[in-house]
């Protein structure tokens, strides 16, 4: 899945090694988590807020929505 849904021009962390590197992530830097369709990102943007980051987005309704809408995925 991480393959197909990467946003263009944003860094891929999928989830499960997330909790190890979110050294690589700024905290005061906006973040968005996406996923399919916006349920497996949330608990991900959980754990960012959780290790006190300050602007944390779940993408509602995930890459899907985000392709219906026109906007860019990486190639």
């Amino acid at each position: 899945q991480a393959n197909e849904l990467q946003v263009d021009a944003a860094p891929l962390i999928p989830r499960g090694p997330l909790a190890g590197r979110v050294n690589e992530l700024e905290p005061a830097r906006p973040l968005a988590e996406i996923c399919a369709a916006g349920r497996r990102s949330q608990p991900a943007a959980a754990l960012l807020l959780r290790r006190e980051f300050k602007i944390v987005y779940n993408i509602l309704g995930g890459a899907s929505l985000w392709t219906i809408r026109g906007l860019p995925l990486a190639p």
